[in-house]
């Protein structure tokens, strides 16, 4: 699509195939899933999933291939899906190309969310809110690249998992480059983020299954501020170098208690305040029959 508005609610975009065999001299790029937005486009995804595509290029040398492509335009991304497609070259599920507005409000992402600079018409922050976002392999659940200072990074109420790379890649991050992150699960990472050159800060986020939590650069001068966030295992290996402690945070924290089985610990689930535990005996109200003390 060339300056159009591309538009999906309630819909499914299910197991396309692209098959491409182009002479070994040729550069290709294609995308799995068939949908490519470009040139002063609008793609608003709602309610609508991608899933199950393929790629297949007939090819051996690099080559790209994601199951969503946007390139100078605008994305919507509402209560939608991009998951289980495959792509025999890059590793991401969406490629996002010199970006010139972007809304992300419930989105399930696998393989990952790949920004390529954002367009000098982008104004305001990038943010995601209700962002499930799973890395693969060496794929980052987030890559941004090319930011300026006129732009922070904000994620809030949401859940970054897998991959062993971490959670979030910053290549070449601006001076001074504000990112925060705001009740969001880091779930199964060998090490959830890597510090350097920049002062992310953790406000009531929670580390499940990670060796460690936050690797900190000891040459930076820019340090880490950690607020009411849970670590599944103790000081010593879940934060390795300089950090500011703001108060609220819990080492050694239980983190195999799920009385709802929905991947969150019942000590976050409490502490950041998703559930309630109005007698204090440490089980989310939810899961109690008549939990309401009222």
């Amino acid at each position: 699509a060339r300056s159009s508005t591309v538009e999906l609610t309630d819909s499914v975009v299910d197991g396309s195939f692209v098959y491409n065999n182009y002479s070994s001299n040729q550069i290709q790029r294609s995308f799995g899933s068939g949908i490519h937005v470009t040139s002063n486009s609008v793609l608003r995804l709602e309610g609508s999933s991608v899933q199950n595509g393929a790629y297949n290029s007939g090819q051996s040398y690099y080559h790209a291939s994601e199951a969503v492509f946007i390139e100078a335009s605008s994305v919507e991304l509402i209560d939608s899906a991009v998951t289980n497609n495959f792509a025999s070259g890059s590793q991401a599920s969406i490629r996002l190309e010199q970006l010139r507005s972007f809304t992300c409000d419930g989105f399930e992402c696998s393989k990952g969310l790949d920004f390529n600079s954002l367009d000098s018409t982008f104004e305001g922050d990038l943010v995601f809110r209700r962002l499930e976002g799973r890395g693969y392999q060496s794929s980052y659940p987030i890559d941004v690249y090319d930011l300026s200072n006129d732009h922070a990074v904000r994620i809030i109420d949401s859940r970054l998992s897998g991959g062993y790379s971490g959670a979030i890649s910053l290549p070449n991050p601006p001076n001074n480059l504000s990112i925060s992150f705001e009740q969001v699960a880091f779930v199964n990472f060998s090490t959830a983020m890597f510090v350097n050159d920049y002062e992310p800060v953790f406000n009531g986020c929670s580390f499940i299954n990670c060796s460690t939590a936050l690797n900190i650069d000891f040459d930076t001068s820019d340090f880490p501020l950690v607020v009411n966030s849970i670590f599944c295992g103790p000081r010593e290996t879940q934060i390795v170098g300089p950090w500011i402690d703001k108060g609220g945070n819990v080492f050694d924290a239980d983190c195999t208690a799920d009385c709802d089985g929905d991947g969150l610990p019942d000590d976050y689930e409490i502490q950041s305040g998703l559930d309630a535990d109005c007698n204090g005996n440490g089980l989310p109200d939810s899961c109690e029959s008549g939990g309401d003390c009222d």
